[in-house]
């Protein structure tokens, strides 16, 4: 669903909408705003695949015992990122 989303903002039309924004709000030259709305689509499907990965069950093997590690979320994080860059 989300890579969905994310083909559908990185479309011709909406990348150009979002450079003339990034422009407009932060004043960047548009071939700027307009590369670095082409670069969140890639940027964005490492950061899912990672995510993919780090929630993945992990199977070993020690001592004669089969171990599976999962990892399930337990609460809430907060983040603080900067306003003057998407995805960074």
């Amino acid at each position: 669903i989300l890579m969905r989303a994310v083909a559908e903002l990185s479309s011709e039309e909406n990348l150009e909408n979002i450079a003339r924004s990034i422009t407009d709000e932060m004043g960047k030259p548009l071939a700027t705003a307009r590369a670095e709305g082409r670069s969140v689509a890639p940027r964005l499907q490492g950061l899912i695949d990672a995510a993919a990965a780090a929630a993945s069950d992990e199977v070993t093997h020690e001592a004669g015992i089969d171990v599976t590690v999962q990892w399930r979320p337990i609460g809430v994080v907060g983040v603080i990122g900067p306003w003057n860059y998407p995805i960074s």
